[in-house]
């Protein structure tokens, strides 16, 4: 069995887009006139981006699963092993968003706050993610021996029982607890046993995708902009449903695109590669563009949030393809 399919690059860089999609326009869709053209664009973008976080996490069981399911586990070793691989780079970003805030005077030079923050990822706003792919690989050699004893679908059954919970459960710091996205990591370790299904179009797992995404932007419009009671338990089961259909549909749909990915294989591979130093960064680079536009005096919302997407490519692209021709340059002058 190949370990890596073709498709999970096209799902990764899609996944990465979307963050970015949700971090800028996320001022358009709170500050805009509601249900004024501009706003209903930038909410119906942010709304069909929200499934990404639960992409990743899916992502992420998928892959471990595609290497260690026919494996006898042992916990130390994999942690050894991988562990590092995340904790590492996690804690130089934290560290250097830390001290960015904390040089500006928006955080204090304190040690108990630096490790308070570490530990919960709070010192921006896209780190919360990696404490909770953290709490996953940590988890994963349990979760290895259930899907063992239980099989797939009841494992996922059970986790997706799991999740539900958390819809009645209240806890601290919930929105980082793996037990609130643990349904689509199982989903991504499901997966791995699902490619002998019959592919469809591609046009089929999208329209499912955006029938599930309408309904999800429809809630929202509805109970901010004009008023609509919704419960906000309906509201957050219409979310996971809509996240795992997500992971389903797009995964399947990116099967399609290996023709592609043949004829376009460094490239792609480059961008895939590129997604998690992406994710890490572009805030940086959204405070620096912001910082620029508040130079230029530049007042328009909408304006603002298409320049500082594009500039999160535009900056940090060339950026990775010179390290990437660095790094080539070292490798061949060491042969």
């Amino acid at each position: 069995m190949k370990k890596i399919y073709p498709e999970i690059h096209f799902f990764r860089i899609a996944a990465c887009l979307m963050v970015i999609i949700i971090h800028t326009t996320a001022t358009p869709v709170v500050t805009l006139i509601p249900n004024s053209i501009p706003q209903l664009f930038f909410t119906i973008l942010n709304r069909f981006s929200k499934p990404s976080v639960p992409m990743f996490v899916f992502m992420s069981g998928f892959l471990l699963s595609m290497l260690y399911r026919d494996k006898t586990m042992n916990p130390l070793v994999f942690w050894k092993k991988r562990l590092p691989k995340l904790l590492l780079p996690y804690i130089l970003w934290a560290t250097l968003y830390y001290s960015l805030f904390a040089i500006r005077g928006i955080y204090p030079f304190n040690f108990s706050f630096y490790i308070k923050g570490l530990l919960q990822g709070n010192f921006i706003y896209h780190l919360y993610f990696m404490i909770i792919i953290i709490q996953f690989y940590v988890g994963y050699p349990l979760l290895h021996y259930l899907q063992k004893k239980v099989g797939d679908t009841n494992l996922f059954l059970i986790a997706l029982g799991l999740q539900l919970s958390t819809l009645l459960i209240t806890l601290p710091l919930q929105d980082r607890l793996m037990t609130t996205y643990i349904s689509y990591f199982v989903l991504g370790m499901l997966m791995t046993q699902a490619f002998d299904l019959k592919l469809k179009s591609p046009l089929y797992y999208l329209s499912a995708f955006v029938i599930m995404g309408s309904l999800y932007t429809y809630q929202f419009i509805g109970y901010t902009n004009n008023g609509l009671v919704i419960d906000s338990k309906l509201s957050a089961l219409t979310y996971i449903v809509f996240s795992l259909l997500t992971c389903f549909a797009l995964l399947m749909a990116f099967r399609s695109f290996t023709p592609v990915y043949a004829q376009h294989r460094s490239k792609i591979d480059f961008l895939s590669q590129s997604t998690l130093t992406l994710y890490y960064a572009h805030p940086l680079i959204l405070i620096l563009i912001g910082a620029l536009l508040d130079m230029s005096s530049m007042t328009s919302i909408s304006l603002r949030a298409f320049i500082s997407f594009i500039a999160v490519f535009i900056i940090l692209i060339p950026i990775f393809s010179l390290y990437a021709y660095a790094v080539r340059m070292l490798s061949k002058n060491h042969l």
